[in-house]
């Protein structure tokens, strides 16, 4: 492959690349400077450009990194998205919001497990409905 062509298609990657670098570069500048002086009044200036700089950059380039995996990951959710199809372009709009001014509905404090098996009877995931499973009665 192309380094250009690459470097186009994830250009993302390829500044972080060069962010990582570039901070790692910083850092070890800034050590040498640093390792070179005796006065503590001269190697501030080190500190501040090489560490600091160095530091910014690197985590310039985590933000860089991240935000292109993110960028692949809603990539993967439009492919599945347009794989499964919409079934309601507007589902925020289709909402009823009666719902929301209901009271919840009360339990039963003594459920039986039939009554569990029915409720959880609801429906399949292709929508149609499902029929409540009975279990066979214990023998005391």
């Amino acid at each position: 492959m192309n380094i250009w062509k690459y470097a186009r298609a994830q250009w993302d990657r390829t500044t972080a690349g060069a962010l990582f670098a570039l901070g790692a570069l910083a850092l070890v500048l800034g050590w040498v400077g640093v390792s070179k002086e005796a006065l503590t009044a001269l190697q501030i200036p080190y500190i501040l450009s090489g560490g600091l700089g160095g530091i910014f950059l690197l985590g310039l380039g985590a933000v860089f990194w991240l935000s292109a995996d993110m960028r692949d990951e809603w990539r993967k959710l439009d492919a599945l998205e347009q794989a499964v199809g919409r079934r309601d372009p507007e589902p925020v709009a289709a909402l009823d919001e009666d719902w929301l001014d209901e009271p919840p509905k009360p339990v039963a404090a003594e459920a039986t497990p039939d009554a569990i098996l029915a409720v959880g009877a609801s429906r399949t995931t292709n929508g149609r409905a499902r029929p409540a499973r009975s279990r066979p009665a214990r023998a005391s």
